[in-house]
């Protein structure tokens, strides 16, 4: 991004369209833009990290970035990070998000099994004690086992292949050959075979 085009927002809203993280390099005024920077969040949603205090404490923003990215949670505002609607959107992208997230939410049973329905790895990054929670863990897994089910479907319907074409048969042979050709063929060998039984009984001259 050019020294002119570092303020304008056109120009600035073309670049973060394209590449999200140009937020960095674009002028504050423009880093403080709700438009600007909802654009930047949609392309890439760790362009949170480069928005103003202000706009990383905007719902609409916060809500666009982690949509994008789970791992743009760590660049929201405090108030953000403990709102359970924002983390589990944050959750559903990337399960990492939950290291991000308010420790009252991830050590809330009822929270985390929620965020689970979106994610079935998160159980990993909750709180200590939440990991070895028997009913969490058996949670876990059949919403594991539910989410690659779809997938083993989509595998199973998928056509088997067609087989292979038949090579075709040498020219001049098989069902397509010329009957004409091969009784010339066996005529001349015939041919061929009475003039050599015939040679064997001239006399020597």
């Amino acid at each position: 991004m050019g020294p002119r085009s570092r303020g304008t927002k056109k120009a600035v809203l073309q670049s973060v369209t394209i590449n999200g993280l140009a937020l960095q390099a674009a002028a504050p005024v423009m880093r403080s833009d709700k438009e600007v920077v909802l654009a930047a969040v949609q392309q890439n949603g760790l362009a949170l990290e480069f928005a103003t205090a202000e706009l990383q404490a905007d719902r609409d923003v916060v809500t666009a970035a982690v949509s994008n990215d789970g791992g743009a949670l760590r660049f929201a505002s405090e108030r953000w990070r403990a709102e359970a609607d924002v983390v589990l959107a944050a959750v559903a992208t990337s399960a990492s998000a939950l290291t991000h997230a308010a420790s009252v939410l991830r050590s809330d049973v009822e929270f985390v099994r929620h965020a689970l329905e979106r994610n079935a790895g998160v159980l990993a990054f909750s709180a200590d004690e939440l990991r070895t929670n028997s009913d969490l863990v058996q949670f876990a897994a059949a919403q594991a086992t539910e989410a690659a089910a779809p997938a083993q479907a989509v595998t199973d319907l998928a056509p088997a292949p067609a087989p292979a074409p038949a090579p075709a048969p040498p020219a001049g042979f098989g069902w397509g050959a010329n009957p004409f050709a091969i009784n010339n063929i066996n005529i001349n060998n015939n041919n061929n075979n009475n003039n050599n039984n015939n040679n064997l009984f001239e006399p020597v001259g």
